[in-house]
């Protein structure tokens, strides 16, 4: 039942694209979390920065220090080489896109594959294979015309290991590399096979080429190799410090490379050997990332990007226009939304702003292991609790209590007492009666013991009075006075609830969501009810007791790609679906999603952003609202239980199973049998 109601809600709300678009325009927003900046990675091309993010790829202005979105089918900026015709290319499947970063303009030659470009009409592919009777690997050179295709001819080589990587230099060689040499192929001339004074690893390199100039660096197995002459002498550096190379970067100047040592960004000379100490960080295995253009050196490393001028040294930070940092989770509690990211608490107070508040860094940043920071419950903006690790934390920023303490469980949940001198857990204590106790932990180590019994497996807690232990096979265990030391033995549907639980509680209802299941309650954790999850689900529950489901739709074809469901009692009903402008499902994972009761808006966090939307609610208690819908809105035929249309006849490849049939009398469920035959 659930699944119809399910898909006639996907039909209606499916009528027209359009209009659905629309609806979800003027509700949707992404957050501004003021959070520092991401990036992925940095490339000069052309002259002009580049920066890519979860949000694509961007261009720096460096006049007023902002970045804008670039073309989105840049992708990865290391695969596009740069050429000396002056353009970047990359191969994509069947076609070549070449990109030119002075207008942004990107064009595609279809139903091509080449890696080089000698000029605009003479392009070259390279490839190798083994000969039994060289018993050798042969790179080959394929040289054709563009866009007539003709083969021109095919040079080859005798090399081994070759990586498909290639150079373009500005003497329009193209350079192809072994582990231990580098073949250089020209148009007007034989190959010609260069021994490497290393082993290289040639997906760390970097690149300077303009009209005359080829300058290359290429980190080998115990130096970083670097030549300034189109590849036919390359000189050995940093051999003593080959650990410490992290990023580089060629220049202009044949003289000069950045190089990040260990945390340190260095300028070095090459011919004399000075170093130039730019920016360095005490945090202790960063990742810096480093690029040099015409206005200096642009360095990243995680909530910095900056441009160092090359004449004074001036650092600028260079943040507006990038995509934020996100959140690990989010919380939902009387007068606002919080969320736990990487190394700080953000705060969203109903109908403001999100902001930092002011919790020492240093908490966050216990646990060694780097584990996600989960809310384990809160009263308000000003009262939170979570774990992070083996960690329990409480916040009340305002009364500036930070207390934290390392448990044995934090998985299973915890509740902090009003005034932060302890929380109450489930441990497993050795020493105390059952496998597993409810126990008021302060100090690193039990108070007071308050129920124990073996298979205890995750604790949730209600309007502060009323604590719920679930167990395993179907049992648990609730608080009947506020001593919380008289417990009753209740019955829970058997749940598997994997190894990280997650809860959400508003007054007198709650959830606790599994890998696969959840189990709801509207009174306190006295009866429960469980259901299957279909998908993996994120779950946000409303101070009515109404949840929202969001999973994300995978089935090929569709045109949406995150479904938003609506559940009153054991109804769930689909209200509303975000299409892949909203929600890339190559690119984002979802983490968490809360309801806000004063505005209305279900919150969703992917570990890319965090996006709102504006829904409203019915009670529990209240009839369940069906959506109005008319089968002349819709194109008679067959449609799959999301929603989709399959054809006006009765589909005879379809999987056997549950299908809907729209006609003039309205919206049937009808079952295919196996076996079927055109009729």
């Amino acid at each position: 039942m659930i699944g119809i109601v399910r898909a006639i809600a996907f039909l209606m709300i499916s009528a027209t694209a359009s209009c659905l678009c629309q609806a979800q325009l003027s509700g949707w927003r992404y957050e501004d979390l003021n959070l520092p900046p991401v990036v992925n990675e940095l490339r000069v091309i052309s002259g002009v920065y580049h920066a890519s993010s979860h949000g694509g790829a961007f261009v720096l202005d460096t006049s007023t220090s902002v970045w804008s979105q670039a073309s989105l089918e840049l992708g990865s900026l290391r695969l596009w080489g740069m050429q000396a015709t002056g353009v970047a290319i990359t191969q994509r499947g069947n076609d070549v896109y070449r990109y030119h970063a002075e207008d942004r303009a990107t064009s595609r030659r279809d139903n091509v594959y080449y890696q080089f470009e000698h000029d605009d009409a003479t392009v070259c592919t390279f490839s190798s294979k083994y000969d039994p009777a060289l018993a050798a690997f042969l790179s080959l050179a394929t040289w054709y015309r563009w866009p007539t295709r003709d083969t021109i001819r095919v040079d080859t080589a005798v090399s081994r290991n070759v990586y498909p990587d290639v150079i373009a230099c500005a003497d329009t060689s193209a350079l192809v590399f072994s582990d231990q040499q580098v073949i250089r192929y020209r148009f007007r001339g034989q190959p010609e096979v260069i021994d490497l004074p290393d082993t290289v690893q040639l997906h760390r390199r970097s690149v300077y080429i303009d009209r005359s100039s080829t300058h290359i660096l290429v980190l080998g197995r115990n130096t970083l190799l670097y030549s300034v002459d189109h590849g036919q002498t390359w000189l050995t550096l940093f051999s003593s410090e080959r650990e410490a190379v992290h990023s580089f970067c060629a220049t202009d100047d044949p003289d000069q490379i950045y190089v990040v040592l260990d945390s340190v960004l260095t300028r070095y000379h090459v011919s004399s050997g000075q170093r130039d100490t730019l920016h360095s960080s005490s945090r202790w295995g960063l990742v810096m990332l480093v690029e040099h253009g015409p206005k200096g050196a642009i360095v990243a490393y995680p909530d910095t990007v900056m441009l160092i001028d090359d004449l004074t040294n001036e650092k600028a930070l260079v943040h507006t226009g990038l995509p934020q940092r996100s959140v690990v989770d989010l919380i939902a509690v009387p007068d606002g939304v919080a969320g736990a990211g990487a190394r700080e608490i953000v705060y969203h107070p109903a109908h403001g702003a999100w902001s930092t508040p002011a919790i020492d860094p240093f908490w966050l940043r216990l646990d060694p292991t780097d584990s996600p920071s989960i809310f384990r419950g809160g009263r308000s903006l000003d009262d939170l609790w979570l774990t992070r690790g083996s960690w329990a934390m409480h916040f009340k920023p305002r009364d500036h209590l930070e207390t934290f303490e390392f448990t044995l469980m934090p998985q299973a949940g915890s509740w902090a007492h009003p005034t932060g001198n302890r929380f109450t857990v489930i441990n497993n204590i050795e020493g105390y009666p059952g496998d597993r106790q409810v126990a008021w932990w302060s100090g690193s180590s039990p108070d007071r013991l308050l129920l124990a019994k073996d298979g205890l497996r995750f604790l949730v807690a209600f309007e502060d009075s009323v604590f719920v232990a679930f167990g395993t096979d179907g049992s648990g265990w609730r608080t009947v006075d506020q001593t919380h030391e008289r417990w009753e033995e209740i019955s829970i549907p058997p749940i598997n609830l994997g190894v990280q639980p997650r809860s959400q509680v508003k007054g007198r209802h709650g959830v606790v969501r599994g890998p696969r299941m959840k189990a709801w309650t509207n009174d306190a954790g006295r009866t429960w009810q469980v259901d299957s999850l279909p998908k993996s689900e994120l779950i946000a529950l409303a101070s009515n007791g109404v949840i929202f489901h969001v999973w994300e739709d995978d089935q090929p074809g569709t045109e949406f790609s995150l479904v938003i469901e609506r559940q009153v009692g054991t109804e769930r009903v689909v209200i509303t679906n975000l299409p892949e402008s909203y929600y890339d499902r190559q690119r984002n994972t979802l983490m968490s999603a809360v309801y806000d009761d004063n505005e209305q808006r279900l919150y969703i966090a992917t570990d890319h952003w965090v996006g709102s939307l504006s829904l409203s609610t019915v009670s529990v208690n209240d009839p369940v609202v069906r959506p109005m819908w008319s089968s002349a809105t819709h194109q008679h035929g067959w449609y799959d239980l999301f929603g989709r249309f399959m054809g006006p006849e009765e589909p005879t490849q379809a999987a056997t199973g549950l299908y809907l049939y729209v006609s003039e009398q309205g919206i049937e469920k009808r079952l295919l049998p196996p076996q079927r035959s055109p009729k």
